[in-house]
């Protein structure tokens, strides 16, 4: 019976070991929505062929409803749309330019915003998601408008 009690600690203990040395997993949160921007009321849009914009929020239009993936070990997300499963990046070719693309991983992709406030940053490059009253997005150095503050309305998740 005491070899019995002695193997059955043993075994406690060992399992207690493993799981205090087990390396911690990255919290991943996943939420659904849309992003509408504050100032106009309009919400980010897209196309199959990657063009962004902003338009009357229409919560049953696919091309407005995007999937939120929060790293919260780095604290970034990805922005990537239900319709197309394209993800929103910056790109800088002659201009800096908002659009989606094929969605990517990697330490700092332009894929990988940041939330601050009410703004979505981008982590590679330090821009703000801006938009204006011509319906247009694009990105721009944060400068606290209300252009670039977007309100997340989760459809679910999370």
């Amino acid at each position: 019976m005491r070899f019995l009690r002695i193997t059955t600690l043993i075994g406690v203990i060992a399992v207690a070991v493993g799981l205090l040395s087990a390396p911690a997993q990255a919290a991943t949160v996943t939420l659904y929505g849309t992003l509408q921007n504050k100032q106009t009321g309009f919400c980010l849009d897209s196309n199959a062929q990657g063009k962004v914009y902003t338009s009357t929020c229409a919560s049953a239009n696919r091309y407005q409803q995007w999937v939120f993936t929060f790293d919260e070990a780095v604290g970034t997300h990805t922005i990537r749309n239900v319709a197309t499963g394209r993800c929103l990046a910056v790109g800088i070719v002659e201009n800096p330019f908002v659009a989606t693309t094929s969605c990517g991983t990697g330490k700092d992709s332009p894929m990988e915003w940041v939330k601050s406030g009410d703004r979505r940053v981008n982590k590679l490059f330090g821009v703000c998601l801006d938009s204006n009253s011509a319906k247009e997005i694009y990105p721009l150095q944060c400068n606290g408008g209300n252009y670039q503050n977007w309100q997340l309305n989760k459809l679910f998740g999370g």
